[in-house]
C-alpha cells in the first residue's frame, strides 16, 4: 500500500511537472514578438532596426544583468524579440515609441498587428484585429498651433 501511494504521488508530481512546463512554453510565446520598421527606404530601415537593437539590448541587459545574444534580421528587415514579461516588452515599446520611432509589432503566431508606432510619440494599438499583411500605418496627426 505505501508504494502505491509513491507511485501514486510520483505520477501527480511529473503530471504538475508537465503542466507547469507547458505553461512556460505558452508565456515564452506571448512574450515573443516581431518588430518590422516602417520605411520604404532599406538604408532607412536597417539603421532604425539597428538603433531598436541596441537599445533592446541594452534593455534586457539592465532587466537581467546578462546581454543577450543579438537578434539578427529577417528576410523582411524584422527582428524577433522575447522578453521577461508582457509588461516589460510594453514597457520598451512605449520607450521607443517616445523617441519618435516608427515600428510595427506583430505577434509572430498570428501576424496579426500588437501594437504601431508611427513616430509621433505614442505607442498605438490597432483598433480591430488586422494582419500585418492587411495593416496601414496611419500617419501621424498634424498638431496645429494658434499664435
Amino acid at each position: 500500500m505505501p508504494n502505491q501511494f509513491k507511485q501514486q504521488l510520483q505520477e501527480q508530481r511529473e503530471k504538475e511537472q508537465k503542466e507547469k512546463e507547458q505553461q512556460q512554453m505558452e508565456l515564452r510565446d506571448v512574450k515573443k514578438v516581431n518588430v518590422r520598421p516602417i520605411d520604404e527606404d532599406e538604408q532607412k530601415k536597417r539603421e532604425a532596426i539597428d538603433l531598436l537593437v541596441s537599445d533592446y539590448l541594452d534593455y534586457l541587459e539592465k532587466l537581467t544583468k546578462t546581454r543577450p545574444e543579438e537578434p539578427k534580421p529577417g528576410k523582411d528587415g524584422g527582428v524577433s524579440l522575447s522578453f521577461p514579461s508582457e509588461k516589460d516588452a510594453e514597457n520598451f515599446f512605449n520607450e521607443q515609441a517616445e523617441k519618435n520611432r516608427r515600428f510595427i509589432v506583430v505577434d509572430p503566431s498570428t501576424d496579426k498587428v500588437l501594437f504601431y508606432s508611427n513616430g509621433d510619440g505614442s505607442l498605438h494599438r490597432p483598433d480591430k484585429d488586422v494582419l500585418f499583411s492587411k495593416f496601414e500605418m496611419p500617419e501621424p496627426e498634424q498638431k496645429s498651433f494658434k499664435p
